[in-house]
């Protein structure tokens, strides 16, 4: 591990993705202090259908931000439509 390596790029590494973060043009409303969609969805390139890498960056937030209540539920549906394989 080192410092100057993102934790997506570990990720990346070991769902065996042949790309980087991609940004897909999806934006969220994550945190409730901010208005608007602030939050922009990157996902990994060339994922194997095993593997799924996203990262979801906070515009101009904070580093402990406040959730927004669609949180728990956008992050629930990311995890049940990517399963943990057996």
């Amino acid at each position: 591990w080192s410092s100057d390596v993102c934790s997506s790029d570990l990720w990346l590494q070991h769902d065996g993705c042949s790309g980087g973060l991609v940004e897909t043009g999806t934006r969220l409303d994550l945190d409730s202090e901010l208005k608007g969609d602030e939050t922009v969805v990157s996902r990994g390139a060339g994922c194997p259908p095993t593997g799924a890498v996203e990262l979801w960056t906070i515009q101009d937030g904070e580093h402990s931000p406040n959730l927004s209540a669609a949180f728990a539920p956008t992050i629930i549906d990311f995890l049940e439509r990517h399963p943990k394989r057996s």
